[in-house]
């Protein structure tokens, strides 16, 4: 009964004792870097995909009836819209003031096709010719002809009925062409009233045996080729697969040799030019 009394009055002093408060760890707060980003690098971070997929087609269907979209309970929706397409960094927006190429090249990526065609007519008019770097970025943008000259059944395919999107983007396609090749100067040119008319492939490769890169990939028989010191190759940069443009599955490894790693052949083949029948400058 002592022990107990005395054991609290020792409690009840040691409460009435000041407390000792714990001194907080001092931490000294870093700035990001000058320039940091702090924007997000993917999409799914900030809209889920099934969100983004519900507003397009929201939009979509919402174009199919002009007269909705006056309404007042698509007020916010038209100022939403106004707002993203003010932010975006892509199309006419971008190219607003700038040369004809790259007006031509945002009303492309807006697939505003009727503003291009007339912005590819003023460009014939000029006399001006776009860079071949403009061509390739144009005809990859349209995407209309794929691989359909290397098919074996093209010809065949070429006469069937086109979709009055097809008919659309090679009538894009067409105005191109007659800016970057006003005169078609060969010989066999065929007359046809398809909007292709197929011509033999401008192929420029030798006639032997190519090189079989890949089937060696596969079998493992390139690394023969590869420095046998492993030192000799190192990575340099590595890319997540979510941090690509466009996001991907696989990371982007970019690797370096050290000089000499890799054993050229000392004898330099020759070069020879050869401009291309239809593309001048290529």
């Amino acid at each position: 009964m002592a022990k107990s009394k005395a054991a609290k009055r020792k409690r009840n002093a040691q409460a009435d004792l000041p407390q000792k408060v714990p001194k907080a760890a001092s931490t000294v707060l870093t700035p990001p870097p000058d320039g940091a980003s702090r924007e997000p690098k993917n999409l799914s971070t900030v809209v889920p995909d099934e969100d983004l997929e519900i507003t397009v087609e929201t939009l979509t269907t919402l174009t199919q009836y002009p007269s909705l979209t006056k309404s007042k309970a698509c007020k916010d929706l038209r100022v939403a819209v106004y707002e993203f397409r003010q932010a975006c960094t892509t199309g006419v927006n971008n190219a607003e003031g700038a040369n004809l190429t790259a007006r031509i090249t945002g009303a492309l990526a807006d697939k505003r096709y009727l503003e291009a065609k007339i912005l590819l007519a003023e460009m014939r008019i000029r006399g001006e010719q776009p860079k071949i770097g403009a061509l390739c970025r144009w005809v990859r943008d349209l995407d209309v002809v794929s691989g359909l000259s290397t098919q074996p059944e093209a010809r065949e395919k070429a006469s069937l009925e086109r979709t009055p999107q097809d008919l659309e983007l090679l009538g894009v396609l067409d105005a191109i062409l007659r800016v970057s090749t006003p005169i078609d100067l060969r010989s066999n040119a065929v007359d046809s009233t398809d909007p292709i008319a197929f011509q033999s492939i401008w192929d420029l490769r030798p006639q032997t045996t190519p090189l079989q890169v890949y089937a060696s990939v596969l079998d493992k028989s390139i690394l023969n080729e590869a420095p046998k010191d492993p030192a000799a190759i190192r990575i340099i940069e590595t890319t997540p697969g979510p941090l690509r443009k466009p996001p991907n599955h696989h990371p982007a490894i970019l690797y370096t040799t050290l000089p000499n790693a890799v054993p050229l052949d000392p004898v330099s083949p020759s070069i020879t030019y050869h401009p291309h029948p239809a593309v001048p400058g290529l």
